[in-house]
């Protein structure tokens, strides 16, 4: 379980500092450490920050 959320917390990391998310799209991110597929539906940019934040003010770096 904790692994789960330190992947999640990893993920919402690299997701925002690549910046990826611009448009409203489904897109596709490729995890490299578990080499696994994941598909993100981005409904609306300011969601994926506030989720990003919501993970990074819960748990340290």
């Amino acid at each position: 379980m904790t692994t789960t959320i330190v992947n999640i917390f990893m993920f919402f990391f690299y997701f925002a500092m690549t910046k990826t998310c611009i448009i409203e799209s489904c897109i596709t991110f490729y995890y490299f450490k578990k080499k696994l597929l994941i598909y993100v539906v981005c409904t609306r940019t300011k969601m994926s920050f506030f989720l990003f934040n919501s993970v990074t003010n819960g748990s340290s770096f």
